[in-house]
């Protein structure tokens, strides 16, 4: 699921920045399989949830609200990029930033991974900081909603990594989004 939640940013990032070869149908569809493993991943802890402890700090309900906040997240990213989409951003405005956020983010994926296959994660996880937007109201409100979401995104990417390896994840690894109209 999480690998599928790094496919689906990087793809939605891309169309953003001008990548036509991506189509919202493809991008959906991926998104359709992530709410598949979160219904698995319910249904499979749920043993879990009735036992004692789940309500416990780093317990199976903070990490399955980790989960379902990731999938709602990554939903609202899509949606967020289709109306930036629709309001006419101009990609070559902040193809950088896009890049950007889409390595961290992958960065961010690749650590928790590795910490869930019982690796040490690289020592170089990063947050996500956007400098200020300058751009009209409606394309500034349409950049920082999609902004919001991919901080969203990997602030709870960076959660889980926690959880999973307590320590794993420093206070300068916080994400931050900074978005000035």
């Amino acid at each position: 699921m999480v690998e599928d939640v790094d496919v689906i940013v990087t793809a939605s990032l891309a169309r953003l920045a001008g990548d036509h070869t991506i189509s919202q149908t493809a991008v959906r569809q991926r998104l359709l399989g992530v709410e598949q493993h979160l219904k698995t991943v319910s249904e499979t802890a749920a043993p879990l949830r009735v036992s004692a402890g789940a309500l416990e700090a780093g317990a199976i309900e903070g990490q399955l609200t980790a989960v379902w906040s990731l999938s709602i997240h990554t939903r609202h990213l899509v949606g967020a990029v289709e109306r930036a989409i629709r309001a006419g951003i101009a990609p070559t405005a902040h193809d950088a930033d896009w890049a950007e956020l889409s390595a961290a983010t992958s960065e961010n994926v690749a650590a928790l991974m590795a910490t869930l296959s019982d690796r040490v994660p690289g020592a170089d996880r990063r947050g996500v900081g956007v400098g200020e937007v300058d751009a009209g109201r409606e394309s500034a409100a349409a950049i920082e909603a999609v902004l919001d979401e991919v901080a969203r995104i990997n602030q709870t990417l960076l959660t889980l990594l926690d959880d999973v390896s307590p320590g794993a994840v420093s206070a300068s690894d916080e994400v931050v989004a900074r978005v000035g109209t």
